[in-house]
Formats: structure tokens, sequence, C-alpha cells
């Protein structure tokens, strides 16, 4: 059975080198973050037109 990512993190977590890796990108993981969320409050607050294109610009990030 494929493993998904949320199961294979768990198991990489405990292995303590990995875990100290995956905590010191913690403040690069909250800036992406907050640019994310900068850039849907700017979609929101532009209206609806700017939202869908936003929407788009998401699907292709993957």
């Amino acid at each position: 059975m494929l493993k998904d990512f949320r199961e294979t993190l768990a198991e990489q977590l405990r292995d303590p080198e990995f875990r100290r890796e995956w905590d010191a990108m913690e403040p690069e993981f909250q800036a992406i973050k907050s640019a994310l969320a900068a850039q849907d409050e700017k979609a929101l607050s532009a209206g609806a037109g700017a939202r869908d294109s936003t929407i788009l610009k998401k699907s292709d990030r993957g």
C-alpha cells in the first residue's frame, strides 16, 4: 500500500537528525504561509475577478 505524505513525514520525524532539520525550517514555512495568506487577502479585498485569477495561480502551483 502506498503511504501518503503525512504517514511518511510522521515516520521521518522520529529520526532525531531529520527532526532537527525539519524544525530548523519552521521560520521558512511560516514565511511561506504568511506570503500565501497575504496574497489571498489581497485577492479577497480586490473583488471576485482578482479572486478568480488567484485561484488559477494556486492551481498552477499544484
